[in-house]
């Protein structure tokens, strides 16, 4: 009888342990004006509180914010709908207008914006599925040996950002330069080209050096010029390109692994590769989904290119901890 407290007390802390262990139950939903709403365990949270919770299910956030994008697209084309049709109903009422091609136009667009968002919704619904499915959390989550490799690797691996430089581009600007048989008018162009691919290299390095500076902590960074990535590659001592701009021998990387951040569809897209330039696999992010990336570039490239580093600073942070 005297062992019967401790057994019910081992109990109890099994029980506790247990239930903590369990995955948060996540939902959302969308308010009368088409706002969306989060709750973790029926608690209101932030999008972001929310988003770390889905993301330990990549391919789930994935899902889900492939259909908050189809449902944001929706409430526009509804939006931009409604104005039009509401914009030719008063043009009819008062100019006594008969063209009715401004509230077709609107109509349409409203027609098909609900079935876009009702197919946004069931994406974002199935990635909540797939979040809460025990045989996918299984699936995709790495054992604790492997968590602990990962953050190992991680821990001691050296990041470095590939910078493009025309390499070859300025090879060859200046080999048609200093060709005895080009005309003083063809090097005056040539010149130019050249003046001006060296300065944007400078402005795009200086733009990259500050938004890492500004947006990313989560381990030092080196800057490595493209051109010399298959030489770092094959165990070179290459250096990296230091504060000012210049490449500085005195600048190594000594770790056994290295992780590497590339430029992707344009030199602004950033993506987070393994040193065979693939995708470095859970934990590890990849890169940052953006909703219209072409226009926010085209607003503000700074910001645009800063959002990305900042969204893999957070994501580095995570590992090990």
């Amino acid at each position: 009888m005297t062992r019967l407290p401790f057994f019910i007390f081992f109990i109890h802390i099994f029980f506790v342990q247990t239930t903590s262990a369990q995955k948060d139950s996540l939902s959302f939903y969308y308010n009368t004006f088409g706002i969306p709403k989060y709750q973790i365990n029926k608690k209101p949270v932030d999008s972001k509180e929310f988003k770390y919770h889905l993301a330990k299910n990549d391919p789930a956030l994935r899902k889900f914010n492939a259909g908050k994008n189809l449902n944001l697209t929706s409430t526009i084309m509804q939006g931009a709908g409604g104005f039009l049709l509401g914009y030719n109903l008063a043009d009819i009422m008062i100019n006594k207008n008969k063209n009715y091609t401004a509230g077709a136009i609107g109509l349409g667009l409203i027609v098909v914006s609900i079935p876009l968002s009702n197919y946004g919704l069931k994406k974002s619904n199935q990635a909540l599925s797939m979040y809460h499915s025990e045989e996918f959390m299984v699936k995709n989550t790495p054992s604790t040996s492997l968590i602990t490799s990962v953050a190992e690797t991680w821990k001691d691996a050296c990041l470095i950002v590939r910078i493009p430089v025309f390499a070859s581009k300025i090879k060859y600007l200046k080999s048609i330069l200093s060709d005895s048989k080009t005309s003083q008018a063809s090097k005056s162009v040539i010149q130019k080209q050249l003046d001006k691919t060296l300065d944007d290299n400078k402005k795009y390095f200086e733009l990259i050096q500050s938004s890492f500076r500004k947006e990313f902590f989560a381990k030092d960074v080196l800057f490595l010029p493209d051109s010399l990535f298959k030489s770092f590659i094959a165990g070179e001592k290459t250096g990296f390109i230091n504060k000012k701009g210049e490449l500085d021998s005195s600048l190594q990387c000594d770790a056994q692994y290295s992780f590497f951040i590339i430029t992707g569809k344009d030199s602004d897209q950033l993506l987070f590769v393994d040193r065979d330039l693939n995708p470095a696999g859970f934990p590890f992010p990849y890169k940052k989904n953006t909703f219209l990336p072409a226009f926010k570039k085209l607003l503000d490239r700074k910001k645009y290119i800063q959002k990305q580093i900042s969204h893999f600073n957070q994501k580095l942070l995570l590992i090990g901890n």
